[in-house]
């Protein structure tokens, strides 16, 4: 699944040219599509569709699939590298108790805002980042923004692989693995 936006020109081609090869299915990324797995529902909530101007624009970021993840009673976001703009458009769409929280672009300033937070009350974030990183992700400003909210904050740089497993009551354990 993409957002049928062509980034990294011959990487993407590779991989396009991979699946074909590989018979993978492909599936455009575009709002409200959903499929069921095991009793597990993926919604897409953004983007509309092909790159426009709407929604921060055409930037690759702008860009990013975000999934909602539904299995029973638990819920999780996954925001990709969407900046606040994307956030903004899909507030009304999103639940307003989450279980889990994958934190937008790596835990960069551009994402994971004031208002997203106070909507989804996340119960747990994570924050997908290198060690070390060169761009210094995660920002400590966003960081304390979780953290202010009440969310559970984990990070792939301390703590490893993080691994969720969840019930369909919403009930869920984490592990994190080295």
């Amino acid at each position: 699944m993409d957002p049928v936006r062509a980034t990294g020109g011959d990487a993407y081609v590779g991989i396009l040219e991979a699946a074909n090869r590989r018979s993978v299915p492909w599936l455009e990324a575009r709002r409200d599509v959903s499929i069921m797995l095991d009793g597990v529902e993926v919604l897409v909530l953004h983007p509309d569709g092909p790159a426009s101007a709407s929604n921060g624009g055409t930037d690759s970021n702008a860009q990013s699939v975000v999934l909602l993840v539904r299995y029973g009673e638990f819920e999780a976001l996954l925001t990709g590298d969407a900046p606040v703009e994307v956030e903004e458009a899909i507030l009304d769409d999103l639940p307003t108790d989450l279980e889990v929280l994958k934190v937008g672009h790596h835990g960069s300033n551009t994402s994971t805002s004031p208002l997203l937070l106070a909507k989804t009350s996340p119960e747990l974030a994570v924050i997908s980042v290198g060690a070390r990183n060169r761009y210094g992700h995660p920002h400590t400003d966003v960081v304390n923004r979780i953290i202010e909210s009440g969310a559970r904050v984990l990070r792939t740089d301390l703590s490893g692989n993080i691994v969720i497993r969840a019930r369909r009551s919403g009930l869920h354990e984490v592990r994190t693995e080295w």
